[in-house]
């Protein structure tokens, strides 16, 4: 999967679309170039953190969902 840094897709393979939608289990967005709304939030959030960051590197945060449903 290639992302742009607005969080847009610019390409992605089949099996990243399967492996999206299996552990978001949420629908994909109509329009072919956006992640589904679990995956996408997470991807904000970590850009976030690389445009606060300054002179010292955190951990990153692990995409965890929940896999009765929950993000």
């Amino acid at each position: 999967m290639v992302l742009a840094g607005s969080g847009g897709v610019k390409r992605w393979s089949e099996q990243a679309r399967t492996w999206i939608a299996q552990y978001c289990r949420t629908p994909f967005p109509a329009s072919g170039d956006r992640l589904p709304d679990c995956f996408a939030d997470w991807y904000t959030r970590q850009l976030a953190l690389v445009a606060q960051e300054t002179l010292s590197p955190s951990p990153r945060d692990p995409l965890v969902v929940d896999r009765n449903g929950g993000s």
